[in-house]
C-alpha cells in the first residue's frame, strides 16, 4: 500500500507540477499568504532546511494553490498575482503593498488586515483565517488520517468544535451522549442541591413533588433522543434519584435500601422511564402523529410479521455502536415484542398506560 500511494502521489505532483491554473478573477476574493515551513521532529536533530511557501485560497470555488519561493520579498511575490480585477486580502506584509499599482486591467482590489490589532478588518472585513485553514489542511497531506475541511457562512470560517448545543442538547462530534449526560447530570445536581437547602424540613410528599417537577423533568429533557447505552453514563443519572430519594425520606444511614426508599416513594427507573419514552416516540413516528416520515428514520414494516404483533419492523444491520444504539434501532426489539393490545391505543397517552400496566 505505501508502494501504491508514492506511486500515485508522483502521478498527482507531476500534474500540478505541468499543469499551472490560475484562481480569482474579476469580482473574486482570493487570500494569500506565505509560511515559512521547517520542523524538527520532537525538536532534536541536525538542523532543517527552512522552505518560504506562497499561497492563496479564493473561497467562493473553494480552489487554492501553494508555491514554494525562495524568500518573501515584492520581487518574489508580486509576479505571481496574475489574476486581473482579483479582490485580493492579505495581511500587513509590505510586499503586498504595490499589488494595486500592477500593470492589469482591471485593477485589484487589495484589503489588508493588520494581525497584530484584528484577526478580522472591522471596517472591510477582511481576513485571512481560510488562508491559514489551508495551510493547516494541506500541511497534512500524506500523514495518515482524514483531511480536515472547512465550512465557511457569510464569508466567515465557521469554527471547529468537539461538541455543540443545539436546542438544549449537547451533540460531540464522536456521537457520544457523554458530553451531554455529564451537562444534565451537573444541572440535576445543582437543582437538587437547591431543593436541599430551601426546603430543610418539609415533608416527604412535598419533597418527592419537588423533585419531580424540577429536577427529574430535567433529566428527562429530550430523552427519547439521547437515552445513553453506556453503563457508567446511566449510572450518573441514576445515582441523582438515588439522592435524591434518601433526602426525600431523610434516611442517610448507610444500611438504609435505597431500592426501598424508591419503592416507597414509587419512583421508578429513569431508565425505565426512558425506554417508555422512547417506545411513545416511535407510536407517535408509526402512526404519523408527528411530523417525521417512515423514510427518514428507516422504519420499513415487516411484511411477515408475528401473531403477537401486526406492527412488527424490520431491525436495519448495523456495526458502529452510536448507529446501533440510536432511537430507532435501540427501540425496534422492544417494539416488536409488544402485543397488539397495547399498540392498538387510540393516543399516544393511552399506548404509554397500557405498556406502563404490562410492566411489573
Amino acid at each position: 500500500m505505501r508502494g501504491g500511494f508514492s506511486y500515485f502521489w508522483e502521478i498527482c505532483s507531476h500534474h500540478l507540477t505541468n499543469n499551472h491554473y490560475q484562481i480569482g478573477g474579476v469580482g473574486q476574493v482570493v487570500k494569500i499568504d506565505e509560511s515559512l515551513v521547517a520542523k524538527h521532529k520532537y525538536n532534536r536533530g541536525h538542523n532543517v532546511d527552512q522552505r518560504w511557501v506562497f499561497g492563496g485560497i479564493c473561497p467562493a470555488t473553494g480552489e487554492g494553490f501553494l508555491q514554494l519561493i525562495p524568500n518573501k520579498s515584492a520581487a518574489t511575490l508580486l509576479p505571481l498575482i496574475q489574476e486581473p480585477g482579483s479582490i485580493i486580502q492579505s495581511d500587513g506584509n509590505p510586499s503586498y503593498n504595490n499589488t494595486v499599482n500592477l500593470p492589469v486591467n482591471p485593477l485589484y482590489q487589495h484589503l489588508v488586515v493588520i494581525h497584530d490589532q484584528n484577526c478580522v478588518d472591522p471596517i472591510t472585513r477582511a481576513c485571512t483565517n481560510h488562508m491559514e485553514c489551508y495551510w493547516k489542511n494541506k500541511t497534512r497531506v500524506g500523514q495518515r488520517g482524514a483531511i480536515n475541511y472547512f465550512y465557511t457562512l457569510h464569508d466567515q470560517i465557521l469554527a471547529e468544535v468537539d461538541t455543540v448545543k443545539y436546542l438544549g442538547v449537547w451533540i460531540s462530534n464522536d456521537l457520544s451522549w457523554t458530553p451531554h449526560v455529564d451537562y444534565v447530570t451537573k444541572k440535576g445536581n445543582q437543582k437538587l442541591g437547591f431543593l436541599r437547602r430551601n426546603l430543610r424540613g418539609a415533608p416527604t410528599p412535598s419533597k418527592s413533588l419537588a423533585y419531580t417537577s424540577l429536577v427529574r423533568s430535567g433529566l428527562e429533557y429530550a430523552a427519547p433522543i439521547w437515552d445513553p447505552y453506556k453503563i457508567k453514563d446511566t449510572n450518573k443519572i441514576e445515582a441523582i434519584q438515588r439522592k435524591a430519594a434518601r433526602w426525600a425520606k431523610s434516611a442517610y444511614s448507610p444500611h438504609t435500601s435505597v431500592t426501598g426508599l424508591l419503592q416507597d416513594l414509587g419512583w421508578s427507573g429513569l431508565g425505565d422511564r426512558r425506554m417508555i419514552l422512547r417506545l411513545t416516540l416511535l407510536y407517535k413516528i408509526y402512526f404519523h402523529q408527528v411530523g417525521i416520515e417512515h423514510t427518514e428514520v428507516g422504519i420499513i414494516p415487516n411484511p411477515r410479521p408475528s401473531r403477537k404483533n401486526s406492527f412488527q419492523i424490520l431491525r436495519p444491520r448495523s456495526r458502529k455502536s452510536p448507529y446501533t444504539n440510536s432511537l430507532i434501532l435501540r427501540t425496534i426489539p422492544e417494539w416488536n415484542n409488544l402485543p397488539d393490545s397495547t399498540i392498538m391505543a387510540g393516543s399516544a397517552s393511552d399506548f404509554k398506560n397500557r405498556f406502563s400496566a404490562t410492566q411489573p
